[in-house]
């Protein structure tokens, strides 16, 4: 149990060490959507929601993207670039919380949508939403 604990809290000084307080360009991503390859700046990217073996990305603009690239290699790739997985089926760019609802469990982020946090995830998230003092 005590590894496990240790585990995550090394895993939660990474993140905010390396994700909080980056700066510089945002980096680019790669996607295969339909027929076309479009390259898009990360910071574009408020969430990302799985189905199945595919990844629902939701843009700024409102715009959506559906991969056929599973959440986990999102993860991957985002995870760098200051996103955070919340959730089985949820990985949010942190740049983009509005608000945490702390008796729902839930993310709202800046373009409205609601993501909830695992029970698993909820004391990384009180954490983190402390520290990017998110009310």
């Amino acid at each position: 149990m005590t590894n496990h604990l240790t585990i995550n809290e090394t895993g939660l000084n990474y993140f905010l060490a390396t994700n909080l307080k980056r700066t510089g360009a945002a980096s680019k991503i790669t996607l295969n959507v339909r027929r076309e390859r479009l390259k898009l700046d990360t910071s574009q990217v408020v969430r990302c929601q799985s189905d199945n073996n595919y990844t629902w990305l939701f843009l700024a603009n409102g715009e959506k993207k559906f991969v056929s690239r599973t959440l986990k290699a999102f993860e991957n790739v985002l995870s760098k670039s200051g996103f955070f997985r919340v959730h089985q089926s949820h990985l949010i760019n942190c740049t983009y919380i509005k608000q945490y609802m702390r008796e729902s469990g839930c993310f709202i982020m800046a373009d409205g949508s609601v993501v909830p946090v695992s029970q698993r995830k909820k004391s990384m998230v009180n954490k983190i939403t402390k520290a990017i003092n998110c009310q």
